[in-house]
């Protein structure tokens, strides 16, 4: 409301220098009227003689050009005198000019020819009692008679001479309204009327204007009232038209109440905070009272960071009519706490690195990486922010970035192999700020055998960088000939070192990869493998004697096998070209069986031996069992040989009951009967056997020693 008022006193005083050069612009109605004439001498030197003079007042104004009035007027009276005319008062009246003074053109003299209104100047013989004391001034005046008070009669005295004159002149506005209605905001105006007039109150409550009859008078109501206002010719008649009369409506807005809130009471410095208003379309902000604007335009809200203690945050509010509400507000700010983690840091990769975030103030620490501490040890790199808290509850940020110097990487090779008494250089490299090798030496290269070895170097951001290599040795005694060994007798054999050497080297002079001898000396080869590494081997022979013998001969009987060893070689060939060291064979005539035998060397051995066989019968048949499972005798079985394999052997119980049977002499030979019939074991006792056979020759058996008999089953 003070910036109104202030904004509505500035517009009165603008208003007012306005109005005099738009007033001065405007058609006025004014009338010229005589109020007097005098005469104050030129006598004719009689005393009780009556003077005659005569008068005549003409007027203009400075936009019309003609004059007006210039009626006769005269008198007889002694002077001096003042005459006040009864008729012909009047000089001039013009209606809706924008003149702005009147001027005045007078004329008078001592009248003696009698004519009175016209000058004669010699009328008598002689020249005697002719008119005289002629005064005649064109003009005599120039009146601004806008520069008097209008609808009232203003008076101006002249005189020119014995003669002397008064008028009056009263003028008005040619137009008349009460000015344009008002909207406007708060509770006073200026108003604007033409004309002239007293202000009045038609309708409305609580009006007043600070003077009544003026055009551009203030206006005082009540925001949020409207008003009808009369502006009309004063009651006193004086104007020289007086029944004019125009309303104007005047309305007075409510101005907006902007009704600043925050978001928060009270904040900490450098901490954000939002202030919203409303009631407006339009917002201005600012902080204190003579601040400059910060925010203007649509927005009802505020945002901001930089407040200090106690500022006040003012905002103007400036709703659809144009109206204008203010309102303030005090923010408490606390002190936040210094928060100074320093420059970020570059490290060796895998450094440790303390960054201490101590506060001079007491507060409570809070880092990304959950720490409670005022100082944490970080070994990877990356952003790290730490949050310090006051006893106000204020924050302060800040954070630090821990980068790495790029990876050095050394490499003194991969791990390798040197041939046994060789040596190979190593090095990381030059340039280096410093070497250290595991075997305490440091220069940037060294030479070593086998084994392992690291070197530790320090580049130039003074980071470490380590390799390691292991040295081996390559195969020693890669070369083998082989075993001392037997030759054969008289029979050459073929020595080979193998194949893959870049060269060879014989005691013979020879460079193949083998050799071929027949005598019982050493020899030794020399050869160089892919590795460039060199080796040696000697291998010494000696003649083999040819001793090797089967067993001596040998006689079996009819339908029986025999078992054939062969021993010492290592690999046997015989004479039915089985390749094993043992062979079974069954014969039914005699042969002469013969093996080969390879003792390894290239040397090979041979014997055989005689195989008689007997054809007679070899048979024999138990007469008692007893399967008890103690493992001796618990299958009833036949022995012997000289019988074809299709036989057919039963036996039978005491009641004549079949219990056991077989048509196979090898089962009968190998498997038997076991005392049960169909699972059940048989009560001891006798129980006879039948058997029906051939030989080998296909003649039946005749011997009934052998086609039946009996036998004892005793558990």
């Amino acid at each position: 409301m003070k910036r109104f008022k202030q904004k509505l006193l500035l517009s009165v005083i603008f208003i007012s220098f306005l109005t005099k050069d738009y007033l001065a612009q405007l058609p006025v109605n004014y009338t010229v009227e005589i109020v007097n004439f005098s005469q104050t001498g030129c006598g004719e030197g009689n005393l009780t003689a009556q003077e005659e003079p005569t008068w005549k007042l003409w007027s203009k104004d400075n936009i019309n050009s003609s004059w007006d009035g210039g009626f006769c007027h005269w008198d007889n009276n002694n002077v001096p005198f003042t005459y006040v005319p009864t008729s012909n008062l009047m000089v001039s009246t013009r209606s809706n000019t924008i003149a702005t003074s009147v001027i005045l053109k007078f004329e008078a003299w001592e009248d003696d020819c009698g004519a009175r209104c016209t000058f004669n100047s010699s009328c008598g013989l002689f020249g005697i009692d002719e008119d005289d004391d002629r005064e005649f001034q064109d003009p005599i005046a120039s009146i601004p008679f806008r520069n008097d008070p209008a609808c009232t009669w203003n008076s101006y005295s002249y005189s020119s001479g014995c003669f002397a004159f008064t008028i009056r002149i009263k003028w008005e506005y040619a137009l008349f309204n009460a000015g344009n209605d008002q909207a406007l905001c708060d509770d006073s105006t200026v108003l604007s009327a033409i004309g002239n007039g007293q202000w009045s109150v038609f309708n409305g409550a609580g009006g007043s204007f600070s003077n009544g009859s003026d055009t551009n008078a203030i206006f005082y109501g009540l925001s949020g009232n409207t008003y009808t206002l009369i502006w009309e010719s004063p009651s006193n008649l004086s104007c020289i038209t007086t029944n004019n009369t125009d309303t104007v409506e005047i309305e007075f807005y409510n101005d907006p109440d902007p009704n600043l809130t925050t978001s928060v009471p009270t904040i900490c410095d450098g901490e954000p905070i939002i202030f919203s208003a409303s009631g407006g379309i339009l917002y201005e902000w600012q902080i204190g009272t003579n601040g400059i604007d910060f925010q203007s335009g649509i927005s009802n809200s505020y945002t901001t960071d930089s407040l200090t203690n106690l500022d006040t945050i003012f905002v103007t509010a400036t709703d659809i009519n144009g109206c204008i509400g203010e309102d303030s507000i005090n923010i408490n700010v606390s002190p936040s706490p210094t928060n100074q983690l320093g420059p970020d840091i570059t490290v060796c990769p895998n450094e440790t690195v303390i960054i201490d975030g101590t506060n001079p103030d007491p507060v409570t620490y809070l880092w990304n990486n959950g720490s409670s501490a005022s100082t944490i040890t970080v070994t990877q790199v990356g952003v790290y922010e730490l949050t310090v808290i006051n006893n106000d509850g204020c924050r302060a940020y800040d954070s630090i970035e821990i980068f790495n110097y790029p990876q050095t990487i050394i490499n003194i090779g991969n791990d390798t192999s040197i041939c046994v008494g060789g040596t190979l250089s190593l090095s990381p490299g030059n340039g280096f700020s410093s070497y250290l090798w595991s075997t305490g030496e440091t220069s940037s290269s060294i030479d070593v055998g086998s084994g392992s070895y690291d070197v530790a170097i320090t580049d130039a951001n003074n980071c470490p960088a380590y390799d390691t290599i292991l040295i081996g040795d390559f195969l020693s005694n890669f070369i083998d000939l082989g075993n001392d060994s037997l030759i054969c007798e008289d029979q050459p054999i073929l020595i080979d070192a193998g194949s893959g050497y870049t060269s060879y080297l014989w005691s013979t002079g020879e460079n193949t990869s083998s050799i071929s001898i027949n005598t019982i000396e050493p020899f030794w080869v020399e050869v160089v493998n892919s590795d460039g590494c060199v080796d040696y081997d000697t291998v010494y022979f000696d003649t083999l004697v040819n001793t090797f013998a089967l067993s001596p001969d040998t006689t079996i009987y009819m339908g029986a096998s025999i078992d054939l060893t062969a021993s010492g070689g290592i690999s046997y060939l015989w004479d039915n070209y089985d390749t094993s060291s043992s062979i079974s064979l069954a014969p039914t005539n005699d042969i002469t069986v013969w093996v080969i035998i390879d003792n390894g060397n290239g040397c090979y051995d041979s014997a055989y031996v005689n195989i008689l066989v007997n054809d007679e019968f070899n048979i024999f048949i138990p007469n008692m069992f007893s399967p008890n499972l103690d493992g001796n005798n618990d299958q009833f079985k036949i022995y012997g040989y000289g019988l074809e394999e299709e036989i057919e052997f039963k036996i039978y119980n005491r009641l004549g009951n079949l219990v056991y049977e077989t048509i196979s002499l090898t089962d009968l030979l190998n498997v038997g009967w076991d005392g049960k019939y169909m699972g059940q074991d048989q009560p001891d006792g006798v129980y006879l056997w039948t058997l029906s056979a051939t030989d080998l020759n296909g003649f039946p058996i005749s011997d009934n020693s052998l086609k039946s008999g009996s036998i004892l089953l005793n558990h």
